[in-house]
């Protein structure tokens, strides 16, 4: 298959793994969402940035921009706004 690169597509497997880890956690994770302020959330995708790393920048990109996506929709939704 033109295009397909195992290594990466394995890398990529091994790193979604740890989504097993992230739904085990999601109460965890939603209490700690619901802790931060919404100003907190911008900072909290750019450390996931600058830690995340495939080889293909495009495939990356595109990760990134989902869970910046997520973490919006998540802040609009958990965090608490003022009265």
């Amino acid at each position: 298959m033109e295009g397909f690169d195992f290594k990466e597509s394995m890398a990529i497997s091994i790193k979604a793994i740890s989504i097993i880890g992230i739904i085990k956690n999601l109460p965890k994770i939603k209490a700690e969402i619901k802790a931060r302020k919404e100003e907190d959330i911008p900072a909290l995708v750019e450390l996931f940035k600058a830690k995340f790393d495939l080889k293909d920048d495009e495939a990356e990109e595109k990760v990134e921009q989902g869970l910046d996506v997520l973490l919006q929709l998540t802040s609009m939704l958990f965090t608490p706004k003022a009265a």
